[in-house]
């Protein structure tokens, strides 16, 4: 099941949906190799990446892009533009309700709706 409560912190939650969009825009996940030749010509086992995520940490990661992306997808527009704005684009709400022409506080009660839906969303997946 995905990690939900990476979900719960402001970066986390930038993390993951930055993760969503840049898949989008790239189209494919790069694969990881679970194993390698050694200098010696032995096939061994890969266990960690650059991060020093393990390959089942990975795995995890990129599973919880693709459903959060799913989820994204079905967001209404206007709620996908907010988390556009704040999480790629790194907006403060302030410049989120001037661009979209709302309220500093309508802004701030929808970007709260929308994580709490995507959260529950991901909760009701993990459970199936």
């Amino acid at each position: 099941s995905p990690p939900l409560t990476r979900l719960k912190s402001p970066a986390a939650m930038r993390s993951q949906v930055r993760a969503v969009f840049l898949r989008k825009k790239k189209r494919q996940v790069p694969q990881v190799s679970s194993t390698y030749v050694d200098e010696d010509g032995e096939m061994k086992d890969y266990d960690y990446d650059d991060n020093g995520l393990t390959l089942d940490e990975i795995m995890i990661e990129r599973e919880t892009t693709k459903i959060l992306g799913n989820h994204i997808d079905a967001l209404t527009e206007e709620q996908r533009h907010i988390i556009l704005l704040k999480y790629w684009y790194d907006k403060k709400d302030k410049d989120i309700a001037k661009i979209m022409g709302i309220s500093e506080t309508a802004v701030s009660t929808r970007l709260s709706r929308i994580k709490a839906l995507l959260r529950e969303r991901m909760e009701e997946e993990s459970h199936d």
